[in-house]
C-alpha cells in the first residue's frame, strides 16, 4: 500500500467512519512502526488543514520542578501548554478525529479496540520431566 493509500484510509476512518485514529491503532492496523504511524498522522493533518480534522498532541519533557511529564493536549492549547515545559523532549500527534474531543475516555476505548487487532498467542504447555 502506498503512502497516498494510507492517507486516504485515514481520511475514510476519520471522516466517514467517525473513528478516532491514534498512532498506536494505525501502527497495529497496518503493521507499521509506531514512528511511521506518527509521521502519517502528521502528514494527514497537514493535508487535511482545510477540513475539520482535529488533533490531540502528546508532549513529553521536563516541567517546572524538574518533573518528567507526559501530557495529551488539544491542538488549540498546544502553544500555551508547550510554554509550561522547561525542556520539551518529544512532541507528536497522538490522535486525530473529525471534531474536537468532548471526553477524554474516548481515547481509552480506542486502546481497547487495539487489543482486538492483535492475534491472541497460543498457550505453550511445557511438561516437566
Amino acid at each position: 500500500m502506498t503512502p497516498a493509500n494510507y492517507l486516504e484510509e485515514i481520511k475514510n476512518f476519520v471522516f466517514h467512519e467517525n473513528k478516532i485514529v491514534t498512532y498506536k491503532w494505525l501502527s497495529r492496523r497496518f503493521g507499521i512502526h509506531a514512528n511511521k504511524a506518527k509521521q502519517m498522522l502528521f502528514e494527514f493533518m497537514f493535508l487535511a488543514s482545510n477540513e475539520s480534522a482535529h488533533a490531540v498532541y502528546c508532549l513529553c519533557g521536563v516541567s517546572e520542578g524538574g518533573l518528567h511529564t507526559v501530557k495529551l493536549v488539544l491542538q488549540e492549547d498546544l502553544e500555551e501548554i508547550t510554554k509550561t515545559f522547561n525542556v520539551l523532549t518529544s512532541i507528536h500527534i497522538y490522535s486525530v478525529e473529525s471534531c474536537r474531543p468532548k471526553e477524554s475516555f474516548a481515547l481509552a476505548t480506542v486502546n481497547r479496540e487495539i487489543s482486538k487487532l492483535i492475534p491472541k498467542k497460543e498457550k505453550i504447555i511445557v511438561n516437566d520431566l
